[in-house]
């Protein structure tokens, strides 16, 4: 288990969420989410764990976190379609 006392610097939150393997590719890193620093130490199910230099250990659902803090992605708009070109309505016809 890594070091929770690790002198490495702290990454945010963000930077780390932006890896397509993120959880996996986050353990051991140490890692700042929202002012609660510490080393990432495991994934359990849906859940990373987070433990602080005071050896204090905190949960977070990583789903959340990714949509909290990950890339944000633009929606793709579908170039707009033209309108069919169709001819003028006839009047119809008066009957006498």
């Amino acid at each position: 288990m890594p070091d929770p006392k690790s002198n490495l610097p702290a990454k945010l939150i963000s930077e780390l969420v932006a890896d397509p393997d993120f959880p996996n590719s986050a353990v051991g890193q140490r890692v700042d989410i929202k002012g609660y620093t510490g080393v990432f130490v495991e994934v359990v199910k849906n859940s990373i764990k987070v433990r602080s230099a005071e050896g204090t250990t905190m949960s977070y659902n990583f789903h959340t976190l990714r949509r909290l803090y990950g890339p944000r992605i633009a929606p793709v708009e579908a170039p707009a379609e033209p309108a069919p070109a169709s001819s003028p309505a006839s009047r119809p016809e008066a009957q006498r």
